[in-house]
């Protein structure tokens, strides 16, 4: 071989050694893009995922929610359902007795022998009594209690 053989052959390996490194950086390269693209995807499903159990947590507890506001109010419906029938009840009894039934919207206290004793009487805010018609008028004319 000659020298300028040589040269055309060292010239063709360098070459041939350029397009090599350039098909390797470009293989390196897909891969390195492959990889990234393939992160991507992984982490928008695990946003995508993570978003997803957000909402179902959040749907749950507002079902949960509607849920316990329905008993609280279903509870309150039958407890004042309750108070109206036992009211109304009193009332129908009182008036069976011929007495009238009196809330008392102040604290009110006999004023009789017994006063300032443990044995006196005492009505509290929100006691229901049955009274007499006289007894009745007596305590809400003071303001102390109101007919039912």
């Amino acid at each position: 071989m000659t020298k300028p053989d040589t040269k055309a052959a060292q010239a063709k390996a360098a070459e041939d050694k350029a397009k090599s490194e350039a098909a390797a950086k470009a293989a390196e390269d897909k891969a390195k893009a492959e990889a990234e693209a393939k992160a991507a995807e992984e982490k928008a499903k695990a946003e995508a995922d993570a978003k997803a159990a957000e909402e179902k947590a959040k749907a749950e507890a507002e079902a949960k929610a509607a849920e316990e506001k329905a008993k609280v109010e279903a509870d309150a419906k039958a407890a004042e359902e309750k108070a109206a029938t036992e009211l109304a009840w009193a009332k129908e009894e009182a008036a069976r007795r011929g007495l009238v039934l009196v809330e008392f919207v102040e604290r009110h206290v006999v004023q009789d022998h017994l006063v300032g004793t443990p044995r006196e009487t005492a009505f509290e805010v929100g006691d229901r009594r049955a009274v007499p018609e006289a007894s009745a008028t007596h305590f809400e004319t003071r303001g102390k209690a109101v007919r039912l």
